[in-house]
């Protein structure tokens, strides 16, 4: 069976049809890829754009964080001694202070036995 004219026409039709389409949907799989790497692209690049200045945020705060916590610290390591000390005098202080009132407490007693006995020494003496 031989092919004529016409029919082998018909299949270089029929194969650039079949080219056609596969070439189609080859460029149109590539532009998609294409297209979704631009604007993956493009996407990377705004959300840097957008993040840079957090970023730069976030570093100010940082440093804000590290100059406050140095500075805690500092003031933490030249007050503590100070306010240790501090206690320990109030301690003292409040120790002195109940040693010394139970003093004026013990001479009070003493000058009112002594009132007692003298105004019995002047009663007795001026009879």
């Amino acid at each position: 069976m031989a092919l004529t004219r016409e029919d082998l026409q018909a299949i270089r039709e029929l194969v650039r049809e079949e080219v056609r389409t596969e070439v189609r949907e080859e460029v149109r799989t590539e532009v998609r890829e294409v297209v979704r790497e631009e604007v993956r692209t493009e996407v990377r690049k705004v959300v840097q754009e957008e993040i840079a200045p957090i970023n730069t945020r976030l570093d100010k705060l940082e440093e804000e964080q590290r100059v406050i916590r140095d500075s805690q610290l500092k003031v933490e390591l030249e007050l503590y001694p100070r306010i240790s000390a501090a206690l320990d005098g109030f301690s003292y202080n409040r120790d002195r202070h109940d040693s010394l009132s139970e003093r004026v407490a013990a001479l009070e007693d003493t000058a009112d036995r002594h009132d007692t006995r003298i105004g019995i020494l002047e009663l007795t003496k001026a009879k």
